[in-house]
């Protein structure tokens, strides 16, 4: 399998560290530890002293137990054996776009979007049809547009 470069990817990686303001970024800004904690309502010190014994090792390898049941929490019918952490969006959006696609399918993807969203159906063999967002539609999919791609 072969992906095109994803570049954003190589863009921001080459530039963003040192821009003094980052009009490519892909995510909101971040939380500081202490931020994070606070929303939580936990205390900074406390959990400092309970990580300062956390040990450095392979945890369990579909998500902790505890990490799971306070995702399935989060929602009214959900049992933590339902829920597939993964490291982030991009992990998830590939689990499903590999899940899902195959070298004899053919998908929509609207444009412009995050790289992956075409070029990971496109290496899997999969044919990729763009949805572009267009000014004079105020970059709003174009349903005529739509209807003429799905087959």
């Amino acid at each position: 399998m072969k992906i095109k470069t994803f570049k954003v990817e190589r863009w921001m990686n080459e530039f963003e560290n040192d821009a003094i303001y980052n009009l490519g970024e892909t995510c909101i800004d971040s939380l500081t530890i202490r931020e994070l904690l606070q929303l939580a309502g936990r205390d900074a010190d406390e959990y400092m002293k309970q990580l300062l014994d956390t040990r450095l090792t392979y945890s369990h390898i579909f998500g902790s137990p505890e990490f799971l049941r306070g995702v399935a929490e989060l929602y009214r019918d959900l049992n933590p054996d339902q829920v597939i952490p993964t490291h982030g969006a991009i992990g998830a959006n590939n689990q499903v776009i590999t899940a899902v696609i195959g070298p004899e399918d053919n998908m929509i993807s609207v444009m412009p979007t995050y790289q992956q969203h075409y070029s990971i159906p496109e290496s899997i063999g999969a044919e990729v049809r763009p949805l572009k967002l267009k000014p004079e539609d105020n970059f709003l999919p174009n349903l005529d547009e739509l209807r003429r791609l799905v087959d």
